[in-house]
């Protein structure tokens, strides 16, 4: 995420996770614990362990299978200070003490360093019982001794890696202070990546509630395969909600004419399962993987070139979602050796039902300057077949073709191209629907021409649903690349229904590039992927946001999951929803930057919910607050109620502060700040304004019902909730 200045609602989860394989859950995977030994103490799991003595703990991540001997990360606490004050300098060793599946040093009494042991990893966190002493940002400094090298520095995360061996990560920074209100913090490195500090910001520090903990996120870094060649390239992602696994294809470009395909599942955790594999040779695009939810395959379709006398072909492959066996190799097309065919970029889109048997996969590819499609049957067992046999052209001078990850129900698919003409010109966008035997429904439709001079290029689609999709391109706009998009809406059935589209959306900020876009739908936004840089001399990173379903506003904030320094390339991502999973609002997006990464997004953040006293009335506490549903950014339907009501209510009272004014024996929590008519339930639509993300929001009704406060005998009122808005 791009630093912010607002209050988050995130809630911290510092993982020392295994950069290697890791295996099917069991009694074994999910022990862990902690535990003193001589001269120190010690904590782990399966996947990692950590050392603590006097100077502090030392982190071992789980080691690839090249890994010559240990890696390990030191980490000492040296000092912390407020603004120019200092707070605390570290003189000397400190015993560490355990108690349950916590390490702990105690620095001083007012500062706590803390380690909590996890079944995924450990919690790194630093504990001030009062306010620090001074002004300004509150500092954490501390050392590293590795021989694992420095492989990015961001405030998104300091990491040390040896790709495809070893690698440990220090993430974003978060406060939480004692009433739950948190606060992003930024990162500092030296520029040996010896030393690296937290910062705090002064107005959160100097307004919290203590205790405060600083918690930075400590986690490895996840890389998929081996990347020692870095020649991985090309990712992409797709889930099946019977296994509860993603899988990940990439290109392992051997040679200048030879790629071959490799796999790796990886867990609901976003650890990998088992180790990665081989699935052919040939070429991937990163939109090259679907998954077939009704027969539990995966479907990888790739292709050769015509190459020193090879055919070339579009070619497809069936992975069994439960233990990767992969099918023979079957062709869709033979392209032309010699002769007219020429064969080029397949894509494909699978089936999300789980409900229904169906084995139905639609390819999409580059045929002789157009478009056309194909459907593949997947079944159970065995190897793919084609039928009908022949192909369709849906667009005779279509290029660069993309389809939604999963069909509607019926069975049908958006598919997205782009036209150019001959010469240099405009170039344009289009859209059609295809049923479930690769025909047209419907002629398709005109979404974006580009400017004189101007290219559009990798047009992607998702889906919401059967009717509701996002189409996104990159548009040149004149050398200011920018990230654009349609809403695309289908109605009817196929061969009489019809595609219409909403306003022009320009889906990322007019910076100097924005490329490369990636979609995906999770339960309730649009997730997009994109590639940014930020000038002509810094590295390209990825980058991933949230949209409005409705109306593909931003909704929520940029989470950044390139490192700054290292090209990064190909984002895909992938959601649960889309192969069934409809209460999931979780998704994978993968990427490369010569090797393949990794990294889980949440589409909705976590709100937080508090109970802060109030309450009154003479006849006893009747009416009691609740609510409905979530408060996280997009969502029009959270409510606030009154559960048991017997009393009329007057006015609901919502605040931005804790007032807490007492009243006889009546307590007022919220500040006064809005003052709503009294319905019960109330609907507070939140909208997505990603500054409102970790905003307070305190709540009281108040009621026509006699109670003990003086100044109004008359009235009484419920007890108060406090909400943190999530994202």
């Amino acid at each position: 995420m791009n630093p912010t200045s607002f209050l988050r609602s995130i809630p911290s989860a510092a993982v020392l996770c295994a950069l290697a394989a890791a295996q099917d859950a069991s009694v074994i995977r999910d022990a862990f614990g902690a535990s003193k030994v001589d001269g120190g103490a010690w904590a782990g799991g399966a996947d990692y362990s950590v050392r603590f003595d006097g100077r502090g703990p030392s982190f071992l991540p789980r080691h690839g299978g090249d890994a010559a001997r240990e890696y390990r990360v030191r980490f000492e606490l040296e000092s912390v200070r407020r603004g120019a004050s200092s707070v605390f300098v570290r003189t000397a060793d400190v015993e560490p003490q355990v108690a349950g599946t916590r390490v702990s040093y105690a620095h001083r009494e007012d500062v706590t360093e803390v380690y909590d042991a996890r079944r995924d990893g450990v919690e790194q966190g630093f504990v001030f019982a009062t306010r620090p002493a001074g002004d300004g940002d509150l500092v954490v400094r501390g050392a590293i001794a590795t021989d694992l090298p420095l492989a990015a520095a961001s405030d998104e995360g300091v990491r040390y890696e040896s790709p495809g061996i070893a690698g440990v990560t220090f993430g974003a920074v978060t406060g939480v202070d004692a009433n739950g209100a948190t606060a992003r913090g930024s990162i500092r490195v030296t520029a040996d990546g010896r030393h690296v500090e937290w910062v705090l910001p002064a107005v959160f520090v100097e307004h919290a509630a203590y205790p405060l903990i600083l918690d930075p996120l400590i986690g490895s870094a996840i890389t998929i395969g081996n990347a020692a060649n870095g020649n991985d390239r090309d990712p992409n992602v797709a889930f099946d909600d019977v296994t509860n696994r993603y899988l990940v294809v990439w290109n392992d470009v051997l040679t200048g004419t030879n790629d071959e395909i490799r796999a790796q599942f990886i867990g609901p955790t976003g650890t990998p399962v088992g180790s990665s594999f081989f699935v052919g040779w040939g070429h991937l695009t990163n939109r090259a993987l679907a998954n077939i939810a009704g027969t539990g395959r995966f479907l990888v379709t790739g292709y050769t070139h015509y190459w020193s006398g090879i055919t070339s072909s579009v070619r497809v492959r069936s992975i069994d979602a439960g233990n990767g066996a992969v099918s023979n190799s079957v062709d869709v097309e033979l392209g032309w050796s010699g002769g007219s065919v020429a064969v080029d970029v397949p894509v494909v889109g699978g089936d999300s039902r789980t409900l229904i048997t169906s084995d139905s996969a639609l390819i999409v590819y580059e045929r002789n300057g157009g478009v056309a499609t194909c459907v593949v049957h997947v079944p159970a067992s065995g190897d793919p077949f084609v039928s009908p046999t022949t192909y369709t052209t849906i667009a005779p001078n279509g290029r660069t073709p993309s389809v939604t990850a999963f069909g509607g129900n019926p069975v049908r698919w958006l598919v997205t191209w782009k036209e150019a003409p001959t010469s240099f010109g405009p170039q344009s966008v289009y859209a059609g629907m295809v049923g479930p035997t690769g025909t047209l429904c419907a002629p398709p439709i005109l979404l974006f021409t580009s400017a004189a001079g101007s290219e559009v290029w990798d047009p992607v689609c998702a889906a919401a649903d059967g009717a509701t999709f996002l189409v996104a391109w990159k548009d040149e706009n004149g050398g200011a690349e920018l990230v654009r998009g349609k809403m695309v809406t289908w109605s009817g059935a196929c061969g009489g229904g019809a595609l219409t589209s909403g306003p022009l959306l320009a889906l990322t900020p007019t910076a100097y590039r924005q490329n490369s876009p990636n979609l995906a739908f999770a339960k309730d936004k649009f997730l997009l992927a994109w590639r940014t840089q930020a000038n002509s001399s810094a590295a390209t990173q990825v980058v991933v946001k949230g949209l409005d379903p409705a109306t593909c506003a931003s909704c929520g904030v940029e989470w950044a999951v390139g490192n700054g320094i290292v090209d990064a390339y190909s984002p895909a991502i992938a959601s649960r929803f889309s192969a069934g999973d409809t209460a999931s609002d979780e998704a994978l997006l993968v990427w490369s930057n010569d090797a393949v990464r990794a990294s889980r997004f949440e589409a909705r953040g976590d709100d937080a919910v508090a109970a802060v006293g109030g309450g009154c009335s003479i006849s006893g506490f009747d009416d009691f607050a609740t609510y409905n549903g979530d408060a996280v950014l997009g969502n029009a339907n959270f409510q606030l109620a009154i559960s048991s009501s017997v009393s009329l209510p007057l006015v609901l009272i919502l605040g931005f502060s804790n007032l807490s004014a007492p009243c006889g024996g009546c307590t007022i929590v919220p500040s006064p700040d809005i003052l709503f008519p009294a319905t019960n339930p109330y609907t507070l639509a939140i909208p997505c304004d990603a500054t409102l993300v970790g905003v307070d929001l305190y709540t009281q009704w108040l009621l026509l019902k006699p109670s003990t406060c003086p100044i109004l005998p008359d009235f009484s009122f419920t007890n108060a909730l406090k909400f943190t808005i999530g994202e």
